[in-house]
């Protein structure tokens, strides 16, 4: 939006190139606030507060059911065991974590967040984005939006360079 347009003119005003270094002090005066609320001219400003935390295990049967909106229709149910394994081994990693978008009790988004170690750009660190999924009905309601806010924060707390947001290129509604 226009926000973002003016941190990329202001950005390439320092000298900072085409993009908007995500971890600028004039990000920082701009980060959203958590938990997440719906900004002016969303469309659904009658919604109750949204929070986005980091997943817990007992989360992980709702994030699975998410995440097969990327799976075929005939695709297998998920394996709890096999996904816990994997949820432990992101766990290992330093500053990679699943996150959930929390509302009224009832997990409506997820994504995952790692914000990676650079040598270029002065050791900069960088962040990614995937797996990004809100739930089928509450979709079109700021609810992805609001998470991505989330992960630019988390980026500028972590003085990022960039934040990346990864999609599969056949993903038409992405």
């Amino acid at each position: 939006g226009s926000r973002t347009r003016g941190l990329r003119r202001e950005a390439k005003a320092r000298g900072g190139g085409d993009a908007a270094r995500i971890g600028d002090d004039a990000q920082r005066r701009h980060r959203a606030a958590t938990p997440c609320r719906p900004q002016r001219g969303s469309p659904d400003l009658r919604r109750a507060s949204l929070s986005i935390r980091k997943a817990e295990r007992a989360d992980l049967p709702a994030v699975l059911l998410l995440l097969r909106a990327f799976d075929p229709p005939d695709a297998p149910a998920p394996d709890l065991a096999a996904a816990e394994r994997v949820i432990d081994r992101i766990e290992s990693y330093p500053d990679f974590a699943v996150y959930v978008a929390e509302e009224g009790g009832e997990v409506v988004g997820t994504f995952s967040l790692l914000v990676m170690d650079n040598l270029a750009h002065g050791f900069t660190p960088a962040g990614l984005v995937e797996s990004v999924v809100v739930a089928e009905g509450r979709r079109g309601r700021g609810i992805g939006a609001a998470m991505m806010r989330f992960a630019m924060e988390r980026c500028a707390e972590a003085g990022c360079y960039k934040l990346a947001l990864s999609s599969n290129v056949r993903r038409q509604d992405a």
